[in-house]
């Protein structure tokens, strides 16, 4: 019996030589390097999530909840000297201004001729005198009001939960809802298009504004069937002016998108993917921009990025296996510093250029963590020949006796 079960081991060692360190070359680096690249594949998915932490840690902000390999092609595109001034836009900051204040501008500013003006204001509740701010609010053209909705959805719907005091008095007046859609303090990519609520669709506070200057875009962003779009935040720059400038600036105005909201308001700064401190308003104002550009993201499936990484893992472990030692190291520092490269390169030009998201993260790692695997597999390979030099000997005694 231990004869047969020796032999048996002893054939089965024989047989797996045979396919990786057997005389035809070609299949053995074949052969060795598929069984790398599956070690590092598996590496790769128990190294993935604390490799993304120290990435996090390496190019986002401490702030910052949650980092993705995009983001850090914003932030390279955002570093560039090309700024993009969207003249279209008009950024009016009330900063610590009071009621009267702000309906003073919002006065000045009907006279003005914008185009439309996004309150990002919610006057929740009324004051002694608040018809001035009224009489100011209903003289604007085009005023879009913030509303703020459930996070919890019953039966898929939406309900209104934050609101200004007037919501129900001054019938005309449109609304836009402007939660954003990310988890508390997440980084914030995208912006909502709508909201389902019990008498029809809430637009958001986004859309609502870019319909009034080109119902087109909205069309086409609509017809997209999605439920958000992705911020273009790189390199974008507006006009910021303060309460006490709106008079002298009228002529800023006119044709104008107009934002009203509060640039230094602690309660309402969130993560992008190009700085940690933004304001909601400015948010806002990139989102439209985005949709008014009409830049349509398309995101990559991410069995694109595993079927990239194992690859490339495969290449790297042809040369590990099929270079000759004496060039082997350099060739492989040189072949993984270019495959590392070239995989940031064509993720950030996809992003840039092409309005593509690929998040190539997996990519990076399997590259990264490929020699990694090769040396494990040489070491499996090592204990691999000591065992089976053990049973062919014990195989040749047994036989003997």
């Amino acid at each position: 019996m231990h004869r047969k079960v020796t032999h048996l081991l002893n054939s089965i060692f024989q047989w797996v030589n045979s396919l990786f360190i057997g005389k035809r070359r070609w299949v053995s680096v074949f052969s060795r390097a598929l069984m790398a690249t599956g070690l590092g594949l598996l590496l790769s998915i128990f190294l993935v999530q604390p490799l993304t932490m120290t990435t996090s840690a390496m190019f986002s902000s401490p702030d910052k909840r949650d980092f993705q390999l995009p983001d850090l092609f914003a932030q390279i595109a955002n570093n560039r000297p090309v700024r993009k001034f969207d003249d279209r836009v008009v950024i009016i900051n009330i900063g610590r201004g009071n009621r009267e204040e702000i309906a003073e501008a919002l006065s000045i500013l009907s006279l003005c001729g914008p185009k439309a003006v996004g309150i990002d204001v919610n006057f929740a509740e009324p004051t002694a005198d608040d018809s001035f701010l009224i009489e100011s609010i209903q003289s604007l053209p085009n005023a879009v009001l913030p509303l703020g909705v459930s996070s919890s959805r019953k039966n898929g719907l939406f309900d209104v939960e934050e609101k200004p005091f007037f919501y129900d008095e001054c019938p005309g007046l449109r609304y836009g809802v402007v939660n954003l859609p990310t988890a508390a303090q997440g980084t914030v990519r995208e912006y909502a298009i709508e909201f389902p609520a019990v008498n029809g669709p809430l637009p958001s506070f986004v859309t609502a504004l870019a319909e009034t200057f080109d119902p087109d875009a909205v069309a086409d962003l609509k017809a997209r069937g999605i439920e958000t779009g992705i911020t273009s935040y790189h390199s974008r720059e507006y006009e910021v002016l303060n309460l006490d400038e709106v008079e002298d600036h009228a002529e800023d105005f006119t044709d104008k998108i107009v934002l009203v909201g509060a640039l230094e308001d602690a309660g309402d700064m969130h993560a992008t993917p190009v700085q940690s401190h933004v304001a909601g308003v400015m948010l806002h104002a990139a989102a439209l921009s985005t949709v008014l550009d009409k830049i349509w993201f398309q995101k990559f499936p991410k069995s694109y990025d595993y079927t990239l990484a194992i690859g490339l893992c495969f290449i790297i472990m042809l040369i590990v296996y099929g270079v000759k030692p004496s060039f082997k190291g350099v060739v492989l520092r040189i072949v993984q510093a270019s495959l590392a490269y070239l995989a940031v390169r064509i993720g950030y030009e996809l992003y840039v250029d092409h309005n593509i998201i690929f998040d190539i993260s997996f990519t990076i790692t399997i590259i990264a963590f490929g020699l990694f695997a090769s040396d494990i597999w040489n070491s499996i390979e090592a204990l691999w020949v000591i065992c089976s030099k053990k049973i062919s000997n014990f195989d040749a005694k047994l036989k003997t006796l």
